[in-house]
């Protein structure tokens, strides 16, 4: 993603998903693209790919961390 010149992006891993955060600025590059992103996530063992609307937060993992039998996921590097 950052060879795509995305400046804010982040892949979180949830199992078989990949759920692709991207900045404000972003969001609609990143949809249009969604076809050749998709592809490389799935070339990386992802079975589905979604692009969270809420986009880039930092500090937003940290929100499952006060609920009641939710853990953390890992992160993934970034692609590309």
């Amino acid at each position: 993603m950052r060879s795509r010149g995305y400046a804010q992006v982040r892949v979180r891993h949830h199992g078989d998903i990949a759920r692709l955060e991207v900045g404000p600025g972003e969001m609609e590059r990143a949809f249009a693209e969604r076809e050749e992103i998709s592809a490389e996530l799935k070339t990386a063992g992802f079975l589905y790919v979604t692009l969270d609307l809420t986009g880039y937060t930092p500090g937003s993992l940290n929100a499952v961390l006060g609920q009641p039998g939710k853990k953390a996921k890992k992160i993934l590097p970034v692609v590309g």
